[in-house]
Order: structure tokens, then C-alpha cells, then sequence
């Protein structure tokens, strides 16, 4: 070949390619774009939806007449919430052609920089509003969390071809009507209605810029249940409204000054339930999960969704929470409650009540308690534990539960138990079972609270903040978890360290557990087309002795009984039943989360305006709704113990030291340890762990000073992100009972 031929080749070979890649381009922007559907068509309401019990009981009904949702047009909605939107949003929707170049132009650079913190595919995304709007109707629910160079190609030619054919104020009118606001609230006409009861075209601006700033995380930017992030949201959207010249310094700061008022409702006539139905927080919550399940065949209607729930458990639950509320909130100012079940060896969600009574706006009755967050006092305890017993420690280890001195950054307080004693050297099966304060803050110190928080979200906890957020107060309750979550948690331990349930359909990060509980079992069309079923399956998180301990530990009513008293409402007549009892300062929140081998039930008790409960406890607040459910549960089934994994043996050890017995010992108890972690020397005087007495070192050694007086140590105030159901900066003290 000749130097000129070559010189040819050279030009000739990369303008192929580029024809080559520029066909393409067509090709695939002509496939994408013919067929091609009106957003309209797509903006509806899943009308018809019937929820089924396991059995094929109906549980609930969406209302058939509802039809297709209507769309709020444009003129009808409050400009406040146009401006505040697409500032929010796409601050240049109104001059871009459908894509944000720059936006694109940021991500691409976020995305491919690995060299700069983050790696291929970890960066932030650059949507416009009319990408956005192609995202949610047009591309399948699986495959909108994934980082696809595809996905993002299909989502820019749709935006391109939306651009191409309307004009950008239908755009936005689809746009705003296709947002999920959150609490079932689709479109912005609901979610006015839902968080203010008004019409969308009467939204004042402070109310536009809260609205605004809520679709970008529902879940997290909840006005309902976590008001204090929905106000941070809002000052954001104003901080950008004032930025692209919507706003002047001075109106953004009186803005930001103006107070804010909740007023929840519902829009006239719209979700018209066929009957008030056994479950409707379920309802709620299946239909809203529905999308991550069967995608895009969410929107047909007449679908028909088995659940797992039981309706016999159904109906008793909701009689025991209705009854013992009315029994115990006159005594304690506690109007509402939410209770859940779930079969710990499948994972399997039986019963399920969200409030105690879903239509009653007096206590907001439609917020779900069943997801909403909330601090969950000393329930979280066996998380600690059992991450201190993979370390090293067992229930045998002797503890000093004696006075520390903690800093919550406005101050220092001396971290004290329920009942205002300490107990000294004491065995961690006590110090768990009457979940005593300053061990357990000893046990985080023990296993560190990395690995703490680690064993939290792979244990079920979704909603946790960076580990940074935390501190000692984390074992304390010092989190803000879900009933569900928390519930899911001590399924683990029920089942012997393994999780069951389906694959994850949440956008967990890396770390997360693997499995989600199961509320759906199958979802049929309208023709009776299986067109979805669960695949279950189970994942080890941690070893069965561990779990076990947990168990053996929480089923003790002896050892519990220097803080709850024998014959509590914890323990069950007749029955071996693990339970763990929680309380948040100033008393908001009551728990009780408990387990046989066949059931877990979580129960929580508290004000939707997060008011305290005058005198209330756990033991006598939370538990005996707890108690009474199992009973009636359980009620006819033959009672069953726990059994002993491998890799579990019981030894004799000297109480108070944890070791095996010598001749000074004062007295000898049998204790259950790991098979390969068994004593194997005597004492010869007391062992403290995680107190400067301690004469053999630790693993970890505390960052606390027990001795008087104490040195304070810096402690983040509790993780607070409930907004109106959240507490003051001395939550999560884990007083107990």
C-alpha cells in the first residue's frame, strides 16, 4: 500500500465509523420514537386495585369508578408552585430543548471520573424536568435506579421528542401531575389536598416550596412523619429559588421565616373506597409498591394482588390494638398504636395495622407507623449484643453498670438506668434482659460502632444516616428506624440468624440486607393472569449461636426481672418467647418487639404530634398489646421451644466471673457460650469488661471514664429526622420501662 493509499485510509476509516455511529444514532432514535404514546395516556390512577388476603379474602378495594386520574391543568395550579418547581428542578426547562446540556455535561464527567471520589458510573445525574417526566413514564420501574449509558440514551431521545412535539407549558402540566408527592399522594392536586387540604391553585409560597422540594425523596422529605427534613428540603428550594432570580434575598429570607401549618385531607370524592376495608395501610403500602414489582403493568386496571397477610391475625390484631388502646391511652395520653407480624421462617408479613384507625384525621390516621420513623429506644440493644458476641463476648461476661458521663454537645449528663440504681458487676445476661444503659453503651465500645452499624443494616435497618451521625446514644435508641425494619431485625434472631424474605426491591446502598419482608404473594390482571409471584429464598447474616444467645438471653424472665419483675406482660403464659421492651426520653415512643419460634410481632405506641405519654413505660404501654396479640395468635397451636443450633454448649461458670468455678466461687450457673469459645480457666476474682477495674485488656478500649468524676466524651445529639413525630437533642437515652 502506497504512503497515499494509507493517507486515504486514514481519513476514510474514521468518517465510516462516525456514518456508522451516526446511523445508529437514527436508527435507534426512529425505533424509540415511533409508537409513540401521549403522557396523558399514561397518568393514571391504579383504578380497580383489589387487595386479597393469603387465602383470597378481600382486604381492600380501590374504588372502580375512580377511573383515569384527572389532570389538574396548568392554569390551576398555584404559580408558587410552578416557579418553585423548576427552580428546584431545571432552572432552564423553559429554554433547554428538552435535555440539560449542562446537567448532561456535569454527569458525564461525574460519571466517568474515577480518579475523582466516586468511580465509573458514581456520579450524580444532570435530568431535566422533561427527562425526568420521560424517566417516569416511559422507562420500566427496574430499570430507572440503574446506571445505564442505555437507559440514559432512550430517556434523551424521549425528552428530545417530547420537546420536539408539545409546547413546554403541557410539559409541565404532565409533569406535575405524574409526580408521586408521597403517602399515596400521585399528582400535585393530591398532594395539596393530603398536606394542606386545599386546592392545588390556593398553595401560599411557603407552601409551594415545601411541595416542591418533596419529590426528589418522598420518603425522606415526608412532611407527615419527618418534618424537620421536609423543612431543610424547603429552605433548599428556596436557596434556589432566590439563586436563579425567582426570588431576592430579602423575600427568601422572610420566607423561610414565614411558619408553616400541616393541615392533612384528602381531595373531595377522590379515592372512594368500596368499603372501609380490614387493611388499608397495606392497601396503601401494596399499591405503592407495586411498580418496583410488575413496572409499567402497575398502571392497567383490575389487578388483583395476593398478599400474605392472614385475615383471622388481621382482624385480631386490629381488635387488640383498638382495645387495649382504649384501655391504656386514657391512663397515659396515648392515642394511637400500629402493630405488625411476621412468620420469622419465610419472612412473611401476617398482620399488619398502620394506626388505630385509618380514617380518623384527629390522630392523622393515614400515616403509616408501621413505616413511619421513629426512635426506637432500647429495642435496638440486641443489635449491640450480638455484634459484642461475634467479637468475643457471651452472656457469662461480666459488666460494670455503674455511672457514665456523656456530652450531648449543649451539655453533659450522667447516663443513668430506668429505675435510677446500678448494679455493679453484673453477668451481660442481666445487663441485656434488664436493658441496663451504661453496659450496653460498654458493648458498643466492645464491638465498635462500625461494626455495630454494619450489623444494623444487614440485619434490616434502611433508614440509617452515615455512621459519622452517631455515638454511644446509637445503642440507646439515638436512630430513627421503622417498626417494620426493626420488626424484620428480630426475625433474624427467631430464625436462627437467617433472613427470609424476597430479593431486595429498594435502592439499598452496598451493605444493605439482601432481602425485603414479603407483603405480596402474586399479582393477577384483570383476565386472572398470574403476572407476578414471589420467588423467596433465605440469606445467612449471622451465625446461628449468636443468634441464638440473643434468643436465650431475651426468653429469660429471671434476668429481667431486677428492672420488669417476674411474670411482666413480657412474658408469655405457656410459652418461650424472646422479647425486647424500648422507651425514648420524656416517653413518645413505647415498643415492644417479641418472637416464638413460629411468630415476631412489633408494637408501637405513641401521638401522631409526638406529645408525650404522661407516666407511660413500655412494660405496661406497648407490651400488653404485644402479649395479648401473641395469645390470640398462638391461641389452639401447641407451644414451642426454642431449639439448640450446632455450635452452642452449656457450661458451668462462677457467676461472678464468667470463668469456670474455683472454690471461692460464691455461686455456679450454667451458661451458653459458642462451641469454640468455651472457658477454659477460673477466676480467681472479678472480670470486668469495658471499666478501667478491668485487669486484662479488651479488644477495644472505651472511650468512656467511668469513675467520678468522669471526663465527658463528645457525643453527636441524637439522629433526629422525624420532624413533627421527633424529639429534643436528649433523645435516645434508651430509658426503659
Amino acid at each position: 500500500m502506497t504512503r497515499e493509499q494509507k493517507k486515504k485510509l486514514l481519513i476514510a476509516a474514521p468518517l465510516a465509523i462516525l456514518a456508522v455511529f451516526v446511523v445508529f444514532l437514527l436508527a435507534t432514535y426512529v425505533s424509540i420514537a415511533s409508537g409513540f404514546t401521549e403522557p396523558a395516556a399514561l397518568i393514571n390512577r391504579n383504578n380497580g386495585l383489589t387487595v386479597l388476603d393469603r387465602n383470597g379474602v378481600v382486604l381492600f378495594e380501590f374504588d372502580r369508578e375512580a377511573g383515569p386520574r384527572a389532570i389538574t391543568p396548568l392554569l390551576e395550579i398555584s404559580p408558587h408552585l410552578i416557579d418553585s418547581t423548576v427552580a428546584a428542578e431545571d432552572a432552564e426547562f423553559w429554554s433547554n430543548p428538552g435535555v440539560n446540556l449542562k446537567g448532561i455535561v456535569r454527569a458525564f464527567y461525574d460519571n466517568v471520573s474515577f480518579w475523582d471520589g466516586g468511580g465509573f458510573l458514581q456520579g450524580g445525574g444532570g435530568s431535566s424536568i422533561t427527562q425526568q417526566l420521560a424517566k417516569n413514564l416511559y422507562i420500566p420501574v427496574p430499570e430507572r435506579s440503574k446506571r445505564s449509558v442505555t437507559r440514559k440514551i432512550k430517556e434523551a431521545i424521549i425528552a428530545f421528542e417530547l420537546d420536539r412535539r408539545y409546547s413546554k407549558e403541557q410539559i409541565l402540566e404532565w409533569y406535575l401531575n405524574s409526580l408521586y408527592y408521597g403517602n399515596g399522594a400521585y399528582g400535585v392536586q393530591a398532594a395539596s389536598y393530603r398536606y394542606f387540604n386545599k386546592p392545588a391553585a390556593d398553595l401560599t409560597p411557603v407552601e409551594a416550596a415545601m411541595l416542591a422540594g418533596i419529590p426528589r425523596a418522598p420518603a425522606i422529605y415526608d412532611p407527615l412523619n419527618n418534618l424537620d427534613a421536609a423543612l431543610a428540603r424547603q429552605h433548599e428550594v428556596i436557596d434556589l429559588m432566590q439563586r436563579h432570580d425567582y426570588l431576592s434575598k430579602e423575600e427568601a429570607a422572610q420566607l423561610k421565616a414565614q411558619p408553616l401549618t400541616i393541615r392533612e385531607g384528602r381531595v373531595p370524592g377522590d379515592q372512594r373506597q368500596a368499603e372501609r376495608g380490614e387493611a388499608p395501610h397495606l392497601a396503601v403500602n401494596v399499591r405503592g409498591l407495586l411498580p418496583s414489582l410488575i413496572g409499567d403493568a402497575a398502571r392497567k386496571p383490575g389487578l388483583r394482588v395476593t398478599t400474605s397477610i392472614d385475615v383471622e391475625l388481621q382482624r385480631k390484631a386490629n381488635a387488640v390494638v383498638q382495645e387495649q388502646l382504649a384501655r391504656i391511652g386514657p391512663q397515659v395520653g396515648a392515642t394511637n398504636a400500629a402493630l405488625v407480624a411476621i412468620d420469622p421462617k419465610t419472612g412473611q408479613v401476617l398482620a399488619y395495622v398502620g394506626s388505630r384507625d385509618y380514617f380518623d384525621d384527629g390522630i392523622s390516621g393515614q400515616v403509616d407507623n408501621v413505616t413511619a420513623l421513629n426512635q426506637p429506644g432500647s429495642t435496638i440493644k440486641p443489635i449491640t449484643y450480638v455484634s459484642a458476641f461475634i467479637d468475643g463476648w457471651s452472656p457469662a461476661t461480666i459488666v460494670n453498670d455503674e455511672p457514665i458521663r456523656l456530652s450531648t454537645g449543649s451539655g453533659t449528663y450522667t447516663l443513668g438506668n430506668a429505675d435510677n440504681r446500678y448494679r455493679g458487676p453484673i453477668p451481660v445476661r442481666v445487663a441485656l434482659a434488664s436493658s441496663l444503659n451504661p453496659p450496653a453503651v460498654k458493648a458498643l465500645e466492645f464491638a465498635g460502632l462500625p461494626d455495630v452499624y454494619d450489623n444494623a443494616r444487614r440485619l434490616g435497618l434502611t433508614t440509617l444516616g452515615h455512621v459519622d451521625a452517631y455515638g454511644p446514644a446509637f445503642t440507646l435508641g439515638g436512630a430513627d428506624v421503622s417498626l417494620l425494619d426493626l420488626t424484620y431485625v428480630f426475625s433474624v434472631f427467631a430464625n436462627y440468624g437467617e433472613q427470609a424474605g424476597i430479593e431486595s426491591v429498594l435502592d439499598l446502598p452496598k451493605g444493605s440486607r439482601p432481602l425485603d419482608p414479603v407483603l405480596v404473594l402474586k399479582v393477577e390482571d384483570s383476565q386472572g393472569r398470574t403476572i407476578w409471584r414471589a420467588k423467596q429464598r433465605k440469606e445467612r447474616i449471622i451465625p446461628a449461636p449468636y443468634a441464638y444467645m440473643i434468643t436465650h438471653v431475651l426468653s429469660d424472665d429471671t434476668a429481667r426481672s431486677s428492672m420488669f419483675g417476674l411474670n411482666s406482660p413480657l412474658k408469655l403464659a405457656g410459652r418461650e418467647a424472646a422479647v425486647k421492651s424500648g422507651l425514648t426520653d420524656n416517653a413518645r415512643d413505647a415498643w415492644t418487639i417479641g418472637y416464638t419460634p413460629e411468630l415476631v410481632t412489633g408494637v408501637w405506641v405513641g401521638n401522631a404530634n409526638n406529645s408525650p405519654m404522661r407516666g407511660a413505660t413500655s412494660t405496661y404501654t406497648a407490651a400488653p398489646i404485644w402479649n395479648t396479640f401473641m395469645q390470640r395468635a398462638l391461641e389452639g397451636r401447641p407451644a414451642q421451644g426454642f431449639d439448640v443450633p450446632s455450635g452452642i454448649k452449656f457450661v458451668q461458670v462462677c457467676q461472678t466471673t464468667g470463668l469456670l468455678p474455683d472454690r471461692s466461687c460464691p455461686k455456679v450457673v450454667t451458661e451458653v457460650f459458642a462451641a469454640d469459645r468455651v472457658p477454659t480457666s477460673t477466676g480467681g476474682g472479678t472480670r470486668l469488661q469495658g471499666s478501667q477495674a478491668t485487669p486484662t485488656p479488651i479488644r477495644r478500649a472505651p472511650q468512656i471514664e467511668p469513675t467520678k468524676p468522669p471526663k465527658p466524651t463528645e457525643v453527636p445529639k441524637p439522629n433526629d429526622r422525624r420532624g413533627n413525630r421527633g424529639g429534643g437533642a436528649d433523645r435516645g437515652r434508651g430509658n426503659d420501662d
